[in-house]
């Protein structure tokens, strides 16, 4: 299960009449992987799909065990606001806190 903050629920609701954010990571950044936030139409049939009244939150099955357990949320700081991922699967994280590693697979 992936946690998401009430703040987080706002921000997507309040993004368009029937908003559907794609979570997900992707292969880049100074760690090795970076998270994805971003509006789509509808969820493929892949996806798993979280809900609450007024939104949607997709994600790849093949990328929920890396987000697993994880929490969601958005933060609004003075010079900034972002969607903010944390991963209690991470390994570590650059200083912005956009990418991240992944711990190594053990043989």
């Amino acid at each position: 299960m992936i946690n998401i903050t009430e703040s987080a629920w706002n921000k997507i609701a309040s993004h368009s009449e029937n908003p559907v954010l794609r979570l997900g990571i992707k292969s880049g950044g100074c760690h090795g992987f970076s998270y994805v936030f971003v509006f789509v139409e509808n969820a493929e049939s892949n996806d798993v799909v979280l809900h609450n009244k007024n939104a949607r939150i997709v994600v790849s099955k093949n990328h929920l065990p890396f987000l697993e357990s994880g929490t969601l949320d958005y933060q609004q700081e003075m010079m900034h606001a972002k969607f903010v991922f944390q991963n209690p699967k991470s390994d570590g994280s650059c200083g912005c806190g956009v990418s991240f590693t992944l711990p190594k697979p053990t043989s």
